[in-house]
């Protein structure tokens, strides 16, 4: 899995999550999901945002199988409270690209709306400036073919 994107000052833990349900589906969300990550998700991964290179963040994972690709959506989370800028995300596999540069337009967690801050809080302490990014997989591999 290759993921390129620009960081903040943000040293944390960031993690992808393939997943079931999406959560703008339910936005606003006044609580956070229990369990926080969801209960629905396919696959994960997580790289810290301070292994940025020249503003990149390039990092490999083996996968048992790739039927996490067939998961509705993709989300970018970040559990701690200082922000990560990410800008764009690809994904490729095996050479193959599943999609490249998508832009990672942030949302309020209690909102719904967007958000210009960087992704943070994924967590229930603080939830009520937490911000994500979330789409439709299958939309963003439609639109790479």
């Amino acid at each position: 899995m290759k993921s390129e994107e620009h960081t903040g000052s943000s040293a944390e833990q960031i993690t992808i999550i393939f997943d079931q349900m999406s959560l703008l589906s339910e936005a606003p969300l006044e609580f956070a999901p229990d369990p926080i990550f969801g209960a629905e998700i396919v696959q994960e991964f997580s790289f810290s945002a301070g292994d940025a290179v020249d503003g990149e963040i390039l990092f490999d994972r083996f996968v048992q199988d790739l039927s996490f690709l067939d998961a509705p959506v993709i989300r970018i989370v970040n559990h701690a409270s200082t922000p990560w800028l990410g800008e764009t995300i690809s994904v490729e596999i095996d050479g193959q690209p599943i999609f490249t540069d998508v832009p990672i337009e942030a949302k309020s967690c209690a909102t719904g709306e967007d958000s210009a801050e960087g992704l943070s809080g994924f967590n229930r302490d603080d939830w009520a400036e937490c911000v994500f990014w979330e789409a439709e997989l299958g939309e963003l591999r439609a639109a790479s073919q």
